[in-house]
């Protein structure tokens, strides 16, 4: 009489149906393996931190101060010095689009969309930026629109 036979089916013989596909990035943190690879690039590079600036009131920069406390900018001249680089790494390679996207102003960071559009830095600063008007436009975005500027002529006068 022979050896048994093993009584094992195929399926638990090659492991089909038991195996997940997995992805070659954390789908976490990276919606696509393009970001996955520029961040990866990113980890090449030195991040440094926000520049502090030390002005005294009542100093050479004393304008300058006056100005940044009337527009609540004071955050801009002391931000935080401690940052995980890791965390402004992934920021900024899911905040590049992919491909002909359009440029969304939202970034993923560890699984959780973050917007840095013009509504979320001011309300960061504490003092929403109002817009005049119904055009959703600044002073400069309006100029802009009204395409009545010389940009060769602007060129042309900047470059000689």
């Amino acid at each position: 009489m022979g050896p048994k036979k093993g009584t094992t089916s195929k399926k638990a013989k090659t492991g089909a149906g038991t195996s997940r596909v997995t992805s070659p990035f954390d789908a976490e943190r990276f919606s696509n393996l393009e970001q996955f690879e520029r961040f990866q690039e990113l980890q090449k590079r030195k991040i440094w931190p926000e520049k502090q600036f030390d002005l005294t009131p009542d100093g050479q920069f004393r304008q300058f101060l006056v100005a940044m406390d009337n527009r609540n900018w004071g955050k801009l001249l002391n931000p935080p010095s401690a940052i995980n680089v890791d965390l402004v790494r992934e920021f900024y390679a899911n905040s590049m689009p992919i491909h002909d996207e359009p440029y969304s102003f939202t970034t993923m960071v560890r699984g959780r969309a973050l917007g840095f559009d013009r509504d979320a830095i001011n309300e960061y600063l504490g003092n929403p930026y109002q817009l005049e008007g119904d055009d959703g436009l600044c002073p400069y975005g309006r100029e802009l629109a009204r395409g009545n500027w010389n940009v060769q002529a602007m060129t042309e006068k900047l470059l000689m």
